[in-house]
């Protein structure tokens, strides 16, 4: 048996044995103070799960019970709170702006965000305690304070896919400019060389890959109808995408004593392992999130079609933090992806919408719908995103201006034809009461006469700072007519 107590050098020694390096080939396993520590069965064989169900809690271990109130304690958990609280806030005033209705609320959203962040936080610690991915406090730091920094120029990049990416970066990068003798350069050297940048890529790969499937499972939920101007000036409806989770996690982090015993271990596990002794679980907050707009195609099917692709994405990405403990230019390849494939997956979505005929505008042949308030008849009578009403009672409709007369052919009762998205004509009605909104509750997409727009690319911390004060004050920020291609644009920017 190998005793690490005493010895200069024990996360060097641990690492070794832990990776199963010929530097020590005779050497047992590490052993730490017997106090405090949990024990794994002595199970050689079996999958990860195996690993982490299978443990027994005794000693000095109940300390770690601390670690509970420190995690609400943490200033992160409560930064990334009122920043999700900022962006749907800013979202539902946006709607009442352009609408002069709500069509989602702000806690709703903030508790749906914080509901399935926990749900998919579960999720996410079993997979990072089966792989074994230990992340130090240092590290921990580091990706709190750069997704805050980074949050400072948009919403979107206070996922920790920008923060990890730019960290592994970083930590090549900073490097080659030691010769300079500074000693803000060689702190910085300092500190991002002792970065675990394989461990950090695991932890981001998961939480993208968590983050693909609440994607997908929330693709029909909380999409906001937007008012946003083409390229060639014209106003069109759109959906905003905001899907921002603070999700909870359980990680192992390095412990000065007590925590894990590293003592019959099978050879492959841990996967992402730092070398320190022994190992304690943290609780941490993390946040994730994906922001796009959707104006070619219904909210539903894009938020799916990203939702897939993220997944893979962290999949892929999960792969080569593994090769990179074993050649580390792979961790630079890693971190290059981390933060740029999220930006190139919005290029390209831009791209699409830009090349493709946009969905919720006018066509003349009916009124298209472009949201629906929820509870209301329209939504009662099953009245989607995307519909075209071509009569109501009996009487066809052109133009928004038509709905109310063609309504008051029947006051007590509406009868509607209606084309969906995939060309089929339906036909819904019901019994309308009074009290109900007096144009069903659909929400048109916008045609000619449209007078406003908003420019919903700007989300950065100071954004949604002085949205909520400007609400606090009763003051609104308009914005002057921008040009687009030097075409006249129509409407004006309310943005907030």
């Amino acid at each position: 048996m190998l005793d690490l107590n005493g010895i200069k050098e024990p996360k060097a020694i641990a690492c070794a044995y832990a990776c199963r390096q010929p530097r020590f080939p005779n050497a047992g396993p590490p052993v730490v103070p017997q106090s405090g520590r949990i024990n794994f069965w002595k199970e050689e064989s079996g999958m990860a799960r195996d690993v982490f169900l299978n443990l027994q809690l005794e000693g000095r271990i109940r300390l770690d019970i601390w670690s509970i109130p420190r995690f609400f304690m943490n200033p992160a958990l409560y930064v990334f709170i009122a920043f999700i609280y900022l962006l749907f806030r800013r979202q539902v005033l946006l709607e009442r702006r352009l609408f002069h209705v709500r069509i989602t609320t702000t806690r709703a959203e903030v508790f749906r965000s914080i509901g399935f962040g926990l749900v998919g936080g579960v999720g996410a610690s079993v997979v990072l305690l089966a792989f074994g991915v230990s992340l130090t406090y240092k590290e921990l730091l580091s990706l709190w304070v750069i997704s805050g920094v980074l949050a400072l120029i948009h919403a979107r990049f206070l996922s920790f896919s920008y923060a990890g990416g730019l960290l592994g970066v970083l930590a090549f990068v900073v490097p080659l400019f030691e010769g300079m003798h500074s000693p803000l350069i060689g702190w910085a050297a300092d500190w991002l060389g002792a970065l675990n940048i394989p461990s950090i890529l695991a932890l981001v790969s998961i939480l993208l890959m968590a983050e693909g499937l609440l994607v997908r499972c929330q693709a029909e939920s909380g999409a906001s109808p937007v008012l946003v101007a083409s390229k060639r000036g014209r106003i069109i409806g759109a959906f905003q995408l905001n899907r921002l989770w603070m999700m909870p996690l359980l990680i192992f982090t390095p412990a000065a004593s007590g925590g894990f015993d590293l003592q019959h271990l099978p050879g492959w596990w841990p996967w992402f392992y730092a070398g320190a002794a022994s190992l304690s679980l943290l609780p941490i907050p993390a946040v994730i999130g994906y922001q796009d707009t959707a104006t070619t195609v219904a909210p539903g099917e894009k938020a799916r079609q990203a939702g897939k692709v993220i997944f893979l994405y962290g999949l892929g990405l999960l792969m080569i933090a593994y090769a990179a403990k074993y050649w580390m230019p792979l961790a630079l390849i890693g971190s290059l992806g981390s933060f740029a494939l999220p930006e190139m997956m919005r290029y390209n979505s831009r791209q699409k919408e830009k090349i493709e005929k946009p969905l919720y505008v006018q066509a003349g042949n009916g009124v298209r719908v472009l949201a629906v308030i929820p509870g209301s008849p329209a939504d009662l009578m099953e009245i989607v995103t995307g519909d075209v009403i071509i009569k109501i009672n009996g009487v066809r409709v052109v133009t928004k201006d038509d709905i109310y007369p063609a309504l008051q052919q029947q006051s007590a009762f509406c009868k509607m034809e209606v084309k969906n998205r995939d060309g089929n004509i339906k036909y819904v009605q019901r019994s309308l009461y009074q009290g109900e909104h007096h144009e069903l509750g659909v929400i048109l997409a916008p045609d000619m006469s449209a007078a406003q727009y908003a420019d919903v690319r700007r989300a950065s911390i100071f954004d949604l700072f002085r949205i909520k004060l400007n609400s606090i004050q009763g003051t609104t920020e308009v914005r002057p007519d921008e040009q687009h291609q030097g075409l006249e644009q129509q409407g004006k920017d309310v943005s907030l």
